[in-house]
Protein backbone atom coordinates (compact mmCIF):
# COMPACT_ATOMS: atom_id res chain seq x y z
CA UNK A 1 0.00 0.00 0.00
CA UNK A 2 2.87 2.34 0.82
CA UNK A 3 4.44 1.75 -2.65
CA UNK A 4 1.17 2.62 -4.40
CA UNK A 5 0.90 5.86 -2.41
CA UNK A 6 4.54 6.80 -3.15
CA UNK A 7 4.12 6.06 -6.84
CA UNK A 8 0.91 8.14 -6.98
CA UNK A 9 2.60 11.02 -5.17
CA UNK A 10 5.60 10.80 -7.54
CA UNK A 11 3.33 10.88 -10.61
CA UNK A 12 1.39 13.85 -9.24
CA UNK A 13 4.58 15.85 -8.58
CA UNK A 14 5.93 14.92 -12.03
CA UNK A 15 2.70 15.99 -13.74
CA UNK A 16 2.62 19.30 -11.85
CA UNK A 17 6.24 20.08 -12.78
CA UNK A 18 5.53 19.38 -16.45
CA UNK A 19 2.47 21.62 -16.41
CA UNK A 20 4.45 24.40 -14.74
CA UNK A 21 7.27 24.22 -17.28
CA UNK A 22 4.80 24.54 -20.18
CA UNK A 23 3.23 27.66 -18.70
CA UNK A 24 6.66 29.30 -18.33
CA UNK A 25 7.28 28.87 -22.06
CA UNK A 26 4.01 30.63 -22.88
CA UNK A 27 4.92 33.51 -20.60
CA UNK A 28 8.32 33.93 -22.31
CA UNK A 29 6.67 34.19 -25.73
CA UNK A 30 4.35 36.98 -24.62
CA UNK A 31 7.16 39.02 -23.02
CA UNK A 32 8.85 39.40 -26.42
CA UNK A 33 6.13 41.90 -27.37
CA UNK A 34 7.11 44.30 -24.58
CA UNK A 35 10.06 45.63 -26.64
CA UNK A 36 7.80 46.91 -29.40
CA UNK A 37 7.38 50.55 -30.39
CA UNK A 38 4.10 52.15 -31.35
CA UNK A 39 3.00 53.40 -34.74
CA UNK A 40 1.22 56.66 -33.95
CA UNK A 41 -1.06 56.51 -36.98
CA UNK A 42 -2.91 53.35 -35.90
CA UNK A 43 -1.96 52.82 -32.26
CA UNK A 44 -0.59 49.37 -33.20
CA UNK A 45 2.67 47.99 -31.84
CA UNK A 46 5.37 47.52 -34.48
CA UNK A 47 8.56 45.63 -33.59
CA UNK A 48 11.69 47.75 -34.05
CA UNK A 49 13.18 47.68 -37.58
CA UNK A 50 10.18 45.90 -39.09
CA UNK A 51 6.89 46.90 -40.65
CA UNK A 52 3.30 45.69 -40.95
CA UNK A 53 0.96 45.28 -43.90
CA UNK A 54 -2.77 45.64 -43.19
CA UNK A 55 -5.63 45.15 -45.58
CA UNK A 56 -9.10 43.83 -46.23
CA UNK A 57 -10.53 41.80 -49.09
CA UNK A 58 -14.02 42.21 -50.45
CA UNK A 59 -16.22 40.24 -50.67
CA UNK A 60 -15.20 39.00 -47.25
CA UNK A 61 -16.87 35.58 -47.48
CA UNK A 62 -14.48 34.29 -50.17
CA UNK A 63 -11.90 31.65 -49.32
CA UNK A 64 -8.56 33.29 -50.04
CA UNK A 65 -4.88 32.86 -49.25
CA UNK A 66 -2.14 35.47 -49.33
CA UNK A 67 1.53 34.97 -50.21
CA UNK A 68 4.17 37.66 -49.91
CA UNK A 69 7.27 37.54 -52.11
CA UNK A 70 10.36 39.61 -51.26
CA UNK A 71 11.51 41.28 -54.49
CA UNK A 72 15.09 41.82 -53.22
CA UNK A 73 15.76 38.46 -51.57
CA UNK A 74 14.48 34.93 -52.19
CA UNK A 75 12.23 35.12 -49.10
CA UNK A 76 8.62 33.99 -49.27
CA UNK A 77 6.12 34.68 -46.46
CA UNK A 78 2.84 32.91 -46.02
CA UNK A 79 0.34 31.60 -46.56
CA UNK A 80 -1.78 34.07 -44.64
CA UNK A 81 -5.57 33.83 -44.47
CA UNK A 82 -7.97 36.77 -44.22
CA UNK A 83 -10.66 36.51 -41.58
CA UNK A 84 -13.73 34.81 -43.02
CA UNK A 85 -16.61 37.26 -42.79
CA UNK A 86 -14.34 40.27 -42.11
CA UNK A 87 -11.78 39.84 -44.90
CA UNK A 88 -9.15 41.53 -42.74
CA UNK A 89 -5.52 40.45 -42.73
CA UNK A 90 -2.31 41.54 -41.02
CA UNK A 91 1.24 40.53 -41.93
CA UNK A 92 3.75 41.50 -39.24
CA UNK A 93 7.50 41.52 -38.62
CA UNK A 94 8.50 42.34 -42.18
CA UNK A 95 11.93 43.80 -42.90
CA UNK A 96 12.25 46.91 -45.07
CA UNK A 97 11.87 46.28 -48.76
CA UNK A 98 9.72 45.85 -51.81
CA UNK A 99 7.27 42.96 -51.90
CA UNK A 100 4.74 41.41 -54.23
CA UNK A 101 1.54 40.46 -52.43
CA UNK A 102 -0.40 37.72 -54.25
CA UNK A 103 -3.99 36.91 -53.28
CA UNK A 104 -5.38 33.62 -54.58
CA UNK A 105 -9.12 33.12 -54.23
CA UNK A 106 -12.03 31.04 -55.47
CA UNK A 107 -15.28 32.52 -56.65
CA UNK A 108 -17.01 29.16 -56.72
CA UNK A 109 -19.58 28.92 -59.47
CA UNK A 110 -18.80 25.32 -60.37
CA UNK A 111 -16.65 22.52 -58.92
CA UNK A 112 -14.17 22.86 -61.80
CA UNK A 113 -13.34 26.55 -61.14
CA UNK A 114 -9.66 27.41 -60.91
CA UNK A 115 -8.32 29.99 -58.47
CA UNK A 116 -8.03 33.59 -59.55
CA UNK A 117 -5.14 35.80 -58.42
CA UNK A 118 -4.45 39.46 -57.78
CA UNK A 119 -0.91 40.81 -57.49
CA UNK A 120 -0.04 44.08 -55.71
CA UNK A 121 3.36 45.78 -55.32
CA UNK A 122 3.96 46.88 -51.72
CA UNK A 123 6.83 48.81 -50.10
CA UNK A 124 7.44 48.23 -46.38
CA UNK A 125 9.41 50.67 -44.22
CA UNK A 126 10.72 50.18 -40.68
CA UNK A 127 8.40 51.04 -37.82
CA UNK A 128 5.49 51.81 -40.13
CA UNK A 129 2.15 50.30 -41.06
CA UNK A 130 1.30 49.98 -44.73
CA UNK A 131 -2.48 49.96 -45.00
CA UNK A 132 -3.67 48.61 -48.35
CA UNK A 133 -7.29 49.47 -47.60
CA UNK A 134 -9.97 47.35 -49.26
CA UNK A 135 -8.89 45.09 -52.11
CA UNK A 136 -11.83 44.22 -54.36
CA UNK A 137 -11.68 40.74 -55.87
Amino acid sequence: MKNKFSFGLFMTVLLMSLMTSCSKERQLESTNEITQTTAASKGIFVPTNTGIILGRISPSNVKASIMLYDMENPNVYGPFYPGFGTGQFRISNLPDGDYKLVISYYLITSPADLPSTISIAVTVQSNTITDLGTIYL
